[in-house]
């Protein structure tokens, strides 16, 4: 019972989880994928201001033209330091947080089919990534209530913060908000990371892709060795394949082994209890002589198949809700974000459904079948 108890937490766990991580990674790629094209540097390795400077990413849009890729719309833009101090700040999570103009946040709106936004010269507005809380961005900006920038104060917009999908790529390692400034506070901050989007008119091939993101990756690979920025791309056919092929893996693979395992538990059970018929089969005779009749005899029978049956998925039940539920606690940004609460309900609901009917069919042909092999 023990041993059948532990293989039916693992295969409800499995079979819950199945869908819950397949449309993790489906929400997770409209998370970071709003974009054909994205190419973005990091400063982390770049240690002397003047490196940063030098690095030249005029090959990036060349090679893009090179494999005969349609861009609809693009834009190339630089994310900035509030201060120049920041550019010495390595410590790990406890990275700057970087900014941006509005011209260039509200080009990176337009693309992704968003309404742009205005900021008057004296204010200033924050976005954040998709799995950052209400109440985490509420206390920042109660501890930012001003903003000191190069002499000037800049204050909260009506709008102070905006969660919409721009990307993961736009902040700053370790972080995940940005600032979003005025054009004309940007012109005198010292530029961070350099970024590229674009848009293609038709989705690029899967093998013309994977070229193009070897080509720059070599290319990428000398400017780090002269500059120290590291330059990565990331390509929307890439990554929707990926996407597509680890949901459909993960979903085939552990629902595949939770189904199989439910099968196996209940067949094992069902088994025992119509065994063990053989051996009851004197003592309901013996009940039945004594004037008990057939229906209490299956109301028995009903009990002690609700026990020895039920006991173990029962107990298998409640424990693998209890790890569902801390699963779901332990992720909930992530899981509110890239999939909606709603939807994560409504799909262990229907698993769960699945299983008690499942259950429901076990049960009950048990019943008959022992309720048969005591009338021979």
């Amino acid at each position: 019972m023990a041993i059948i108890c532990i293989t039916l937490v693992v295969s409800i766990v499995l079979t819950v989880l199945a869908p819950v991580f397949s449309n993790w990674i489906m929400g997770y790629l409209d998370a970071r994928a709003p974009y054909d094209i994205q190419v973005f540097g990091a400063y982390n390795n770049v240690y002397e201001q003047e490196d940063l400077r030098k690095a030249d990413y005029g090959f990036v849009r060349d090679e893009i033209l090179k494999k005969n890729a349609q861009i609809s719309e693009s834009h190339a833009y630089y994310s900035y330091f509030l201060k120049e101090d920041d550019f010495n700040n390595r410590i790990v999570y406890e990275f700057p947080i970087l900014a941006l103009s509005v011209t260039d946040y509200n080009r990176l709106r337009s693309m992704a089919g968003l309404e742009i936004i205005h900021l008057s010269d004296n204010e200033y507005t924050t976005q954040w990534y998709a799995t950052a809380s209400d109440n985490d961005i509420s206390d920042f900006l109660e501890q930012n209530v001003k903003l000191e920038i190069s002499g000037s104060t800049l204050l909260p917009a009506s709008a102070a913060s905006y969660k919409d999908n721009l990307g993961e790529y736009i902040y700053n390692d370790y972080t995940t908000a940005l600032f979003i400034l005025p054009d004309w506070v940007c012109e005198d901050l010292m530029e961070a990371n350099y970024y590229f989007i674009a848009n293609t008119d038709t989705a690029m091939p899967y093998q013309d892709a994977i070229a193009l993101q070897d080509v720059i990756g070599s290319h990428a690979s000398n400017l780090f060795e002269s500059t120290g920025v590291k330059l990565d791309i990331r390509l929307g056919t890439i990554q929707t394949n990926e996407s597509i092929s680890g949901a459909f893996l993960f979903r085939m693979i552990m629902m595949y082994s939770g189904i199989v395992l439910l099968i196996i538990c209940f067949t094992v059970l069902a088994l025992e209890q119509l065994s063990d018929s053989t051996d009851f089969k004197y003592r309901f005779g013996v009940l039945r002589k004594m004037g008990v009749s057939d229906s209490s005899i299956n109301s028995l029978i009903a009990k002690q198949m609700g026990v020895w049956f039920g006991l173990p998925i029962a107990i298998a039940g409640v424990t693998a809700a209890m790890l569902t539920s801390y699963f779901i606690s332990s992720y909930q940004s992530e899981l509110s974000a890239y999939i909606g609460m709603s939807n994560l309900m409504s799909n262990i609901i229907m698993i769960m459904a699945v299983i008690a009917i499942l259950l429901i069919c076990y049960f009950v042909s048990t019943w008959i079948l022992f309720k048969r092999n005591l009338r021979q």
